[in-house]
């Protein structure tokens, strides 16, 4: 059986993940510790204040608690395969089929719908060209630059991994315990902020 061992010393199987495998703490500690774009941004940017800034702009859009909640554990399986390139991703055949699988256990794990929202994807896809042009990718040369713009935001990547994993952790609390809060607050505010 192949396996990984988590921070927490949870063994998870990499070919038949179970939903009591899973754990946030895991996640938000692995994701705050992965840099984004395979380590060659200008500084260090963790995939857990990419998922964040995600989850925040799904919270300005006034989406549903699960696209929010998508928005924040998108990345979720990098927390157990780690943040592999998108153009690398495509390469290797079997690794979109074990993703799916993670993918699946974790929306189980916490109560998500089975299918990554749309709404959810525009984000990420928005964040990506958004945290490529602050690191000064020539984004208008990307395909994905055709159909996504990138979003006008105040960006600030931080190294804190700490401060990372520790909000990553309080914002999904917060969506799980604090939502009709939220939702009320939303629906009260009636400028479109993004």
């Amino acid at each position: 059986m192949l396996t990984i061992t988590t921070q927490s010393k949870k063994i998870i199987s990499l070919d038949n993940p179970k939903s009591d495998q899973i754990d946030i703490n895991d996640i938000a500690h692995a994701l705050s510790h992965l840099c984004r774009f395979g380590g060659h941004s200008t500084e260090f940017y963790s995939v857990a204040q990419h998922s964040l800034y995600c989850a925040q702009v799904a919270l300005l859009k006034k989406l549903s608690q699960n696209e929010v909640r998508w928005a924040l554990l998108h990345d979720a399986t990098e927390a157990y395969l780690v943040d592999v390139p998108r153009d690398v991703k495509a390469m290797l055949k079997d690794y979109k089929p074990l993703e799916q699988k993670f993918s699946d256990v974790i929306a189980e794990k916490f109560g998500l719908s089975k299918e990554m929202p749309a709404s959810v994807k525009t984000i990420d896809n928005e964040m990506l060209l958004t945290e490529a042009k602050y690191f000064g990718y020539d984004i208008d040369s990307w395909e994905l630059s055709q159909y996504y713009k990138p979003l006008d935001i105040i960006f600030e990547p931080t190294s804190r991994m700490k401060q990372m994993r520790n909000a990553f952790l309080i914002l999904d609390l917060s969506l799980i315990d604090n939502w009709d809060e939220i939702s009320k607050s939303l629906k009260a505010s009636t400028k479109e902020l993004v």
